[in-house]
């Protein structure tokens, strides 16, 4: 499994010009997995960029606004899953 990887399904979260959604990074960047709904941190390591799952202490340090976006997007990915038959892993 690559750095851009989900850590928890292993989707691949790089389309090119984005990681989980985000182009630059400036301070605690968070995106979700468009497969599972992990909520994962985009960081550099070694002059590359590469993702972590978020610890809670994670989300409770963003902004109320974004912690609210995350949980609607958690939702949408949760019902895709259920439309599909799946299983979130969350």
């Amino acid at each position: 499994m690559g750095e851009t990887n989900c850590p928890s399904c292993g989707l691949e979260l790089a389309d090119g010009e984005t990681v989980a959604g985000k182009k630059q990074l400036s301070g605690l960047d968070v995106g979700i997995c468009r497969g599972c709904g992990e909520i994962v941190v985009v960081y550099r390591r070694d002059m590359q960029v590469a993702l972590r799952s978020a610890t809670a202490g994670d989300y409770l340090s963003l902004p109320e606004d974004d912690q609210m976006v995350l949980r609607a997007a958690f939702e949408i990915v949760r019902e895709r899953c259920r439309m599909r038959n799946e299983t979130p892993l969350h």
